[in-house]
């Protein structure tokens, strides 16, 4: 009998172990991959560059079916579309949402990120309809945004969905895309400084 129960201890110290190693493997994936998006952002002051880098390096190490970019116009009223992984273009175009509203409007009023879950709060699906009024940006379960800070103003979000498997964003997944989010918009904040400097012919 003692036997026994050492026999399933130890295969229960294994499955442990092996998941431990598994969660570390995709930490350090994520590391990597963040050094080099890190560096590709440094390594241009093309706006578009820097959206898009944002986006589709988020959707490809999250393993995500969508993920799309939303800025502040210059009055900082209107949301537009920037940038999207998995949407219809013409539907890019012509989104258009007030700084108020959906996911992103909560999201870049709070200033911090929000992940949701397969169960959706009946305050959430109401920002959710919004946002999404075809049922085309956002596929569940799993919704993570995050707010794009330029020094002390948030100026867009960044809207990550859908998992295989019905997979949850992890706490480090939502690291992950903030500290991406951080490195691009310091690289935003270089590309307006060298405009404005080209502009000024310095």
């Amino acid at each position: 009998m003692e036997k026994q129960s050492l026999t399933v201890e130890n295969r229960r110290l294994i499955r442990d172990l092996s998941e431990k190693n598994h969660a570390l493997e995709e930490t350090l994936q994520m590391m990597t991959t963040l050094n080099s998006a890190c560096a590709a952002l440094a390594s241009t002051t093309d706006i578009g560059t820097i959206l898009r880098k944002l986006v589709e390096s988020a959707v490809a190490q999250l393993k995500a079916e969508k993920g799309y970019l939303l800025l502040l116009d210059k009055s900082g009223m209107k949301f537009s579309m920037k940038v999207c992984v998995g949407i219809d273009h013409n539907l890019a175009k012509t989104f258009s949402m007030q700084k108020d509203q959906g996911i992103s409007g909560l999201v870049a009023a709070n200033n911090k990120p929000l992940s949701i879950e397969s169960d959706i709060p009946a305050s959430l699906t109401v920002r959710l309809l919004e946002e999404d009024t075809c049922g085309d940006l956002f596929s569940t379960p799993g919704i993570l945004s995050v707010p794009l800070q330029i020094k002390d103003r948030v100026v867009g979000v960044v809207n990550i969905s859908g998992r295989p498997g019905g997979k949850m964003f992890t706490d480090t997944e939502v690291d992950f895309i903030t500290t991406l989010a951080t490195y691009a918009a310091i690289a935003l904040d270089n590309a307006g400084t060298c405009y404005r400097l080209r502009k000024n012919g310095i």
